[in-house]
């Protein structure tokens, strides 16, 4: 079987009205989702549990309506193709899937072994060449004579990784890749998608809950609620979209919490023009928490930032304005009050 070759205007992703229902639920766990994902993007779905970000990407490979079963309507097509018209199988050749549980996908003893298993599968001559170059993406090389069982846990989810790519798909889908790692091996897997994005062109579409990963390497965030894409915007206004990320229970980074704390203080109607800014009070529980964690309520120089580099330029350009601020501000001396008695 040939790889299909998508259209390069074409989209990675095209999902129009799509409702699906699991078999004995009265309430559809997709409702209405409609979404596109232009190729080469890096893209994360977020959302609350339960509202449907799993099955939703469960429609990029086929597995909804090919392998789940349940009521399902709308309409799927990956890189120009109808999902619902090619097989799981055509389909894994134009989308890698890592899945949360990664340690179940890994089948084989050693780890070249694993890479080369879905070519392998396919019958494919070059099957050997194909698990190595995966290998090399993950930077696995080094260790491709190990047993699986001596990889530690970021090993492992790289291991899964270089799986799915071993096809050479256009698409990869990673669900979660932080939520069973350390900050360090999170941060390494998250470093060869960004390289497999940038250099290599993959579409990357990450199921994340974490938004200070989101906000170091994605371009666009999705937010999924009851079933449906609410909305679909670029990183910085997604992770400036604060009161639907409060609803929801979704933590913005935690530098967009202290920029919003900070300009809560700034913008208090009782502040002093010349009272100097350490001497301010935090918000109370009342006056943060009541209005979404003061989110909704400060203007000052929005869009807060999202990454630590931004926050120091954020947080120095504001300091320095307010000290400016204080000292135009200041009463001038009453004449003679520095005059020798």
């Amino acid at each position: 079987m040939s790889k299909q070759v998508p259209h390069p205007n074409v989209p990675a992703v095209n999902i129009t009205d799509v409702t699906f229902v699991y078999p004995g639920s009265e309430q559809p766990v997709l409702n209405g989702a409609s979404l596109t994902i232009g190729r080469g993007s890096f893209t994360a779905i977020i959302g609350g549990n339960g509202c449907g970000k799993s099955t939703l990407c469960k429609l990029f490979n086929g597995l909804i309506p090919h392998y789940y079963s349940g009521d399902f309507t709308g309409t799927v097509e990956i890189c120009g193709l109808s999902a619902e018209k090619h097989t799981v199988s055509e389909l894994s050749r134009m989308v890698g899937y890592v899945y949360q549980d990664f340690d179940n996908q890994l089948v084989r003893p050693t780890v070249l072994d694993e890479a080369v298993f879905a070519p392998l599968n396919y019958g494919l001559a070059e099957y050997q060449e194909m698990g190595s170059r995966a290998l090399e993406l993950c930077g696995l090389t080094h260790l491709k004579d190990r047993y699986i069982w001596e990889l530690s846990g970021g090993q492992k989810h790289l291991l899964a990784l270089a799986g799915a790519l071993s096809l050479e798909p256009d698409i990869l889908v990673v669900d979660e890749p932080v939520s069973q790692l350390d900050p360090q091996h999170a941060r390494q897997v998250y470093d060869v998608l960004r390289q497999l994005n940038r250099v290599h062109g993959k579409t990357i579409i990450v199921i994340e809950h974490h938004t200070e990963f989101i906000a170091d390497y994605c371009e666009e965030v999705c937010l999924m609620e009851q079933g449906t894409v609410r909305w679909q915007r670029p990183v910085a206004e997604a992770l400036n979209s604060l009161e639907d990320l409060e609803r929801l229970g979704i933590q913005p980074p935690e530098v967009t919490k202290a920029a919003v704390q900070l300009a809560v203080m700034l913008n208090r109607s009782d502040m002093a023009a010349d009272r100097p800014l350490g001497a301010q009070p935090m918000p109370t529980g009342s006056e943060s928490g009541s209005r979404a964690a003061g989110f909704a309520e400060s203007p000052i120089k929005q869009p807060y930032p999202i990454t630590a580099e931004a926050a120091e330029i954020y947080f120095r350009d504001l300091l320095t304005r307010q000290d400016g601020h204080s000292q135009m501000n200041r009463k001038p001396p009453a004449p003679g009050a520095n005059d020798d008695a």
